[in-house]
């Protein structure tokens, strides 16, 4: 058996191959576009408390939750969690009048909480803040109720009184 050497054509036709795939590879890798941030609608609730009360239970309700906390002011009366990935559920985006909750992949948020001292008591509110570069997302309000869910067990009074008509907090 003669072995024979690659002709000159089909040398220079890997070759451009080979020079094509690694142009194109290297174009891959360079930044084109930079997420924006996006904030979603909040979600408040009044509690019957005070500024800081309501600061350092929804920082312990946060906590709880797995959020790692990175900005607390208390004279803004403002809490801002870490970024962490979307969740399947917890962002949309609307299209064609329907809500895609495809477009969560690659989108990170912070859940926002502010406080507002007010005459009878404090106006706590939550949302989420978005980076992605799909465009603005909605949210469904999951993370935000969930927050509430449990800031509410942390607010509530220790002295419950209990009658037919419902419950008061002492």
């Amino acid at each position: 058996m003669k072995f024979q050497t690659p002709s000159f054509k089909w040398l220079q036709a890997t070759a451009l191959i080979v020079l094509a795939f690694f142009v194109t590879a290297g174009a891959c890798t360079k930044v084109v576009t930079y997420g924006k941030d996006y904030n979603t609608d909040a979600v408040s609730h009044h509690f019957s408390s005070n500024a800081d009360t309501a600061l350092d239970l929804s920082q312990k309700a946060l906590e709880n939750l797995g959020y790692k906390i990175e900005n607390f002011d208390r004279e803004s009366g403002q809490i801002n969690t870490g970024w962490q990935p979307t969740t399947s559920g917890s962002h949309f985006l609307r299209l064609f009048k329907r809500k895609d909750y495809s477009g969560n992949a690659g989108v990170y948020y912070q859940l926002v909480v502010k406080v507002q001292e007010q005459s009878n008591g404090v106006l706590v509110m939550a949302h989420t803040k978005i980076k992605t570069i799909v465009g603005p997302l909605e949210s469904s309000k999951y993370l935000e109720n969930k927050f509430f869910k449990r800031l509410k067990t942390y607010m509530r009074s220790p002295q419950l009184i209990m009658t037919n008509v419902g419950v008061e907090e002492r």
